[in-house]
């Protein structure tokens, strides 16, 4: 008890195991301090949201609420029989616009641009690109375009201060090809919603711990001027 007092009295965090260590590692590395604990969950499937939110009350942060344009804006792409809420069950959607996943996509940005999300988790959709060269025969050259242009999509959803991650539970070869691409790029994708979520929940923590430390020097919680 007192080592732990001591380490939350540092700002350290903490890792119960190797696997949550790397997790930490990962998000510190390639996340910003988000600015409170407003999480947006966009998954492709009901079950996967219900976990994801158990997630987020077990671990100290909210469901953030959307605003009214946010929700303009999604139900653009939402059958007539659903409401846009969060966790955003974008699997229903995107069964409607598999003809135009580049729109569906950017209607996202909705979401990265909400006031009241401060930071957004999402799984990571199949990577169409590889299905669709299994089953037609296209040219290497337009593949790596295809992908490049998939990539893309998912990347324009970072924000400065606004904390954006992945994550995928299907592990297989072709996933693992994109995850790299996508880490290269900066965007993180962790093995579960879980995962994710715990290390979202600890950059909350040390920011409020940087807010304690820093309000004594004049400074907000992510080093800026107050």
């Amino acid at each position: 008890m007192i080592f732990e007092s001591a380490l939350r009295q540092a700002g350290a965090i903490r890792a119960a195991n190797m696997e949550e260590f790397f997790d930490l590692a990962k998000a510190f590395e390639f996340l910003d301090l988000p600015a409170g604990n407003r999480l947006s969950i966009i998954t492709l499937s009901g079950g996967e949201g219900v976990m994801a939110t158990d997630a987020c009350e077990m671990n100290g942060l909210t469901l953030a609420r959307f605003g009214p344009k946010t929700h303009e804006a999604l139900k653009k792409i939402f059958p007539p029989w659903e409401i846009p809420l969060n966790p955003f069950d974008a699997g229903v959607c995107m069964e409607f616009h598999l003809a135009d996943l580049e729109n569906f996509f950017k209607t996202f940005t909705a979401i990265t641009e909400d006031a009241n999300v401060d930071c957004i988790l999402m799984q990571m959709p199949p990577n169409f690109n590889y299905f669709m060269s299994s089953m037609h025969n296209i040219p290497e050259e337009m593949l790596q375009s295809m992908t490049e242009e998939y990539l893309n999509l998912l990347l324009s959803m970072k924000r400065p201060g606004k904390p954006f991650a992945m994550w995928c539970s299907a592990l297989v070869k072709e996933e693992m090809e994109l995850i790299e691409l996508l880490e290269s790029r900066g965007l993180p994708v962790f093995p579960s919603a879980e995962r994710a979520i715990r290390a979202f929940a600890a950059l909350y923590r040390y920011r409020n711990y940087r807010e304690q430390i820093c309000a004594k020097d004049g400074k907000r919680g992510d080093g800026q001027d107050i």
